[in-house]
């Protein structure tokens, strides 16, 4: 098996030599703001002695366009609840924003809103907002907007607000939550997860399926086309609420599907940043010497790669517990991490949470590479020669699926690999989902674990929930962590939770991707990676 991870390496080494041949959906290098801004940079450094005051008046005028290489599928864009990706919530965000964001130490810090209340005790969270300020299309901002953005969001089958029991517009700029029961967890949920604000006008007006392409939000760039597969385009907001911003003239974010494109588009210049990279493309440029940006805060929203059993569906052979044992401890997954992430940008872990993390259990013992474990659960599953499945995953999952395939082999067990895009993902993982084999995917890793198993583990979820158990045991520490007035009492139940969860083997967590992300040298301010993985600031973003 060592030997085949080592061919994976030397196969990511070859593609090197190939990758002036390949280019395709990418920006013209020759004209892309990446080449023009870096050109005024060195021209800045050769009038190095001009004074401070000059210069910063420059970047405030320099204007340009961002070029954004992301690799990723998007399915929709605005209406609020049908975001589901983290990758979409990314490419939204120079038109689309939040009602708070997240500070250096994972806080909610008011961004729309002016600030918020929780009260436990009367079961309430008061939100004042912010004034003044105005949707893309001209209509108000207000306590109406965001009733209305919670209640769609709730309309699409998302449970992060499931303990809301009615929303009250008190005046035109504070909006009042009144809970079922106390949840600890849903300030974030309703100020964060349910927080990006869509104009409710707009929406009304052009139904679910116009406006989920068309993105109008308050944001510091409008919308201004997508070309399906290709690119998002956006143009400065002239009359954003904060004075002065935004600095570039638009933003493109260039939607990618193979490591080698994007890699050498970077490199010749076609983009200014790559802030969501695949482990190979990562790969590609760090063998150029093109020196990556690693993030070393533990940062809210992390991704970590899993691989979810289809527990449910009578054709998978994973509804018998052995047979995801079997699986989990036939892989060595510190192996495969330090393979693909080159070495660096990867914290290990054994249950779905951050080590290190309030919520995380350093008791849980996990699956760890055992191949003569797995051997046994194979026995005990009346499979002592090995069995076979499916592993459905997007392409650009494939090198770490092919990894994961030889791990099998060695203990007999026959792992064929489909591929799907990211509209069949969301079809077979969403609500009402369901799949015969094992999904090799990612999720969302954050300090406040117990809202993230909430959306997989009890039967109100809303993603890889058709496929999973829903056991009761399980739901009720859920409740018990979310509805905990102590801080002491919710870290405990999460805890608690993380090793009832790794119990039942239903999702395999792998390891958690530490960001590690390019950019010009001109590139200033994006945000990206300071504060949360899926947060970062279209508004600040500039050349210098």
């Amino acid at each position: 098996m060592k030997k085949y991870v080592l061919s994976i390496l030397l196969c990511v080494a070859m593609v090197l030599g190939l990758t002036a041949c390949q280019r395709s959906n990418a920006p013209d290098s020759q004209t892309g703001s990446g080449t023009d801004s870096q050109e005024k940079s060195q021209g800045n450094n050769e009038t190095s002695g001009e004074n401070e005051s000059s210069e910063a008046a420059d970047i405030a005028s320099a204007g340009g366009v961002l070029k954004v290489g992301i690799m990723a599928e998007i399915v929709v864009l605005g209406y609020p609840g049908r975001l589901v990706s983290s990758n979409e919530l990314v490419i939204v965000q120079p038109a689309v924003e939040t009602l708070c964001r997240f500070d250096s130490e994972g806080k909610l810090v008011p961004w729309l809103c002016e600030s918020f209340a929780e009260d436990a005790d009367n079961l309430t969270v008061t939100v004042k907002l912010k004034e003044g300020i105005k949707f893309h299309d001209g209509t108000d901002f207000n306590a109406e907007a965001v009733k209305w953005n919670w209640e769609e969001f709730i309309a699409q089958g998302r449970n992060e607000l499931a303990s809301l029991d009615f929303i009250e517009a008190v005046d035109e700029y504070t909006v009042v939550a009144h809970l079922k029961n106390w949840d600890n967890a849903f300030s974030e949920n309703a100020l964060y997860q349910a927080g990006f604000m869509f104009s409710p006008s707009f929406c009304k007006e052009k139904g679910v399926d116009e406006a989920g392409a068309h993105p109008v939000g308050t944001g510091p760039y409008k919308f201004s086309n997508w070309e399906k597969d290709i690119k998002v385009i956006f143009e400065k907001n002239e009359d954003y609420w904060i004075e002065g911003q935004p600095y570039l003239d638009g933003i493109e974010i260039y939607l990618m599907f193979d490591n080698n494109t994007m890699a050498t588009t970077y490199l010749t210049g076609g983009f200014d940043a790559l802030p969501i990279l695949m482990p190979d493309a990562r790969s590609l440029l760090l063998a150029q010497d093109q020196e990556g940006l690693l993030s070393e805060a533990v940062l809210g929203g992390a991704t970590i790669t899993i691989m979810a059993y289809g527990c449910t569906d009578s054709n998978s052979p994973f509804t018998d517990i052995n047979l995801r044992k079997a699986v989990s401890h036939a892989i060595d997954y510190a192996a495969i991490a330090n393979a693909i992430n080159s070495g660096t940008g990867y914290i290990l872990t054994n249950q779905w949470a951050m080590p290190g993390a309030w919520s995380y259990n350093d008791s849980t013992e996990g699956y760890p590479y055992d191949p003569e474990k797995s051997r046994e659960y194979l026995a005990a599953a009346g499979k002592p020669d090995g069995f076979e499945f499916t592993c459905y995953t997007m392409t650009i999952n494939n090198t770490l699926a092919e990894m994961i395939q030889g791990y099998l082999n060695d203990v007999g067990i026959n792992m064929s690999i489909e591929n799907i895009d990211q509209a069949k993902q969301d079809e077979i993982a969403g609500i009402g989902g369901n799949w015969d084999g094992m999904i090799l995917s990612a999720g969302r890793c954050d300090a406040e674990i117990a809202s993230i198993y909430a959306r997989t583990f009890t039967s109100e979820g809303v993603r890889f929930v058709g496929g999973m158990l829903h056991p009761e045991d399980v739901a009720d520490l859920i409740s018990k962590a979310r509805n905990a007035k102590t801080f002491d009492e919710k870290a405990q139940h999460n805890r608690e939770l993380a090793d009832l969860v790794s119990s039942y083997n239903m999702i395999q967590p792998m390891f958690i991707n530490v960001p590690v992300w390019f950019c010009k040298d001109n590139v200033q301010d994006t945000g990206f990676y300071k504060t949360h993985i899926i947060l970062w600031t279209p508004e600040t973003a500039k050349f210098r």
